[in-house]
């Protein structure tokens, strides 16, 4: 009896075995296969005042360092540098006007393309939670007339996105997928994010968000809009509501 015990337990153990190894020749596999890749990082700036371009390098789940990579600005070459231990390549740019600059960074495997809008000090920009434009939190799709919106926007103040998370280049896709391109994202990293914006002398005029952000909002003295349901304010109707409260 104790012998059929002993052999059953082994035969489990064989098993269990054969089932770890097989995970680990897979893992090691597929990260084999995997090239590294790069993300660059969207900013805001001020005309005359440096900032550092920021990029990311890493090989599928994992951040990669001692990548060596090559800086362009709006298709000009900029300059070389190489990604640190940590995964993260930094190279200081200094504007020299007012505009949209290209960032593109290229690896020896890869490359992207990020957005810094630089504005003169003073400036009113506009801030949108990529959250808040879609139907709801299980839908990309975007809600009704929020491209025409954002584009009338436009017309009076300067556009940026946030996300509640780090950059993935299958949010900078999907905002390319919907016209949105030329438009900065950034991390909202909660009132970081407003004191580092205000500190560079610009003028926050207005958040389109989500209700978790209303009370830090406040805190700031910033107008915040919504098209979701809360207790602490009125939502939007539509785009064209914004359009009339925003003034």
């Amino acid at each position: 009896m104790m012998g059929m015990f002993h052999s059953f337990w082994m035969v489990r153990y064989n098993l269990n075995m054969k089932c770890i190894i097989f995970l680990v020749l897979g893992f090691l596999f597929i990260s084999r296969d995997v090239s590294s890749e790069i993300l660059v990082y969207d900013d805001i700036g001020v005309n005359g005042s440096p900032l550092m371009l920021r990029v990311k390098t890493y090989e599928g789940f994992f951040k990669k360092g001692g990548v060596p990579l090559r800086f362009f600005v709006n298709n000009r070459f900029y300059g070389k540098g190489l990604s640190g231990g940590d995964g993260y390549g930094y190279k200081e740019f200094l504007p020299t006007m007012p505009s949209l600059y290209k960032i593109k960074v290229v690896s020896p495997s890869g490359d992207d393309t990020g957005n810094v809008l630089i504005l003169d000090k003073g400036s009113s920009i506009f801030i949108i939670d990529i959250d808040e434009i879609k139907e709801n939190s299980f839908s990309n799709r975007l809600r009704k007339n929020t491209k025409k919106g954002i584009l009338r926007l436009k017309k009076r103040y300067h556009v940026i996105f946030i996300y509640k998370g780090d950059i993935k280049k299958g949010i900078k896709k999907w905002l390319q997928d919907n016209s949105f391109k030329d438009i900065p994202i950034l991390i909202f990293n909660g009132e970081e994010l407003f004191e580092e914006i205000m500190g560079k002398g610009l003028k926050i005029v207005g958040i389109l968000g989500t209700p978790d952000i209303i009370d830090l909002a406040r805190r700031y003295k910033i107008k915040f809009f919504t098209f979701s349901e809360t207790d602490e304010l009125e939502p939007l109707n539509d785009w064209d509501d914004l359009l009339r409260r925003v003034r």
